[in-house]
């Protein structure tokens, strides 16, 4: 290899490693010095709160699920797109392709701004009382609110005057 061919490499390694500690090490290094600066007590006090406890029971209940969901699947789908010639096998193996193209982030966006509570599959949730698919409890978020219990919005934020509010079952799931 040329002299100079080799250093133009290792000047490109160290710039894609520049920008990967930027984009992820700064990032993760801040979120850790935040998360320790109470100690050891304030991890736990954070992650041992009933929602805290919740949100980490439904994630990983999720995960398992969906895991032994997508190997079944995913199995009998590497199979069939291996071993059949079929009409629209190249479509159906961009589909498979597309979640590992597609940041989890971006996907988590696309939820929220589809099925948020201010959109018309959203609200269609809050009018039949149902939990949403972006919806871990019951209650709206802030302060929990019990049947009857009256809700008074900011008169800044175009609200109306204080109504009831239902404040949801009340499960957790």
């Amino acid at each position: 290899m040329h002299p100079f061919s080799q250093r133009g490499a290792l000047a490109l390694r160290a710039v894609v490693l520049l920008y990967v500690a930027m984009r992820v090490l700064l990032p993760l290094a801040a979120v850790l010095r935040e998360g320790v600066s109470e100690g050891i007590m304030g991890i736990w006090r954070v992650v041992s709160a009933p929602a805290a406890r919740d949100a980490i029971w439904l994630s990983l209940w999720t995960a398992a699920v969906v895991t032994i969901i997508n190997a079944c699947f995913g199995t009998a789908t590497a199979w069939v797109l291996q071993r059949y010639p079929l009409p629209g096998k190249r479509l159906l193996s961009t589909l498979v392709d597309v979640p590992f193209a597609i940041p989890t982030l971006v996907t988590g966006v696309m939820l929220v701004l589809l099925f948020g509570p201010t959109r018309p599959v959203g609200r269609w949730f809050e009018l039949h009382r149902s939990h949403g698919p972006l919806r871990a409890t019951g209650d709206h978020p802030g302060p929990r609110l019990h049947h009857g219990a009256v809700r008074r919005p900011r008169r800044g934020a175009g609200a109306g005057r204080a109504r009831p509010h239902g404040g949801g079952s009340g499960r957790h799931w």
